[in-house]
């Protein structure tokens, strides 16, 4: 097999590599952004449900004291779901273009 094919068949390997990571990437985030988006609606809606029922200032405190952590806290969460996502597709993506390049050199030590 020439150095030609054999480089042209890395690389093809490395784009479906890349390819792969970022629409699992995708997919993962689109997840998280839906399962956030539902969070959100059932935070509102127990908040909401709760608000009538409100008719002291301290009760009414309580309330969005409580709505303020679930916020705070789906935030948090959120930030740190991303990170970890996109913290895993980065380690993922250099290890395939540190192999690609481990490869490489050796096919051209060899031919030299």
């Amino acid at each position: 097999m020439s150095v030609i094919t054999t480089v042209g068949q890395k690389v093809g390997q490395v784009g479906r590599d890349l390819v792969e990571i970022n629409a699992e990437t995708v997919r993962k985030l689109a997840e998280l952004s839906a399962d956030n988006l539902r969070r959100y609606i059932d935070l509102n809606k127990d908040y909401f449900e709760k608000l009538p029922s409100v008719r002291a200032v301290g009760a009414y405190v309580d309330l969005q004291r409580t709505y303020n952590t679930g916020l705070w806290n789906s935030f948090r969460d959120d930030l740190r779901a991303r990170g970890d996502i996109l913290r895993s597709a980065a380690e993922r993506t250099g290890t395939v273009v540190r192999g690609a390049f481990a490869g490489s050199e050796g096919a051209a030590s060899s031919e030299a």
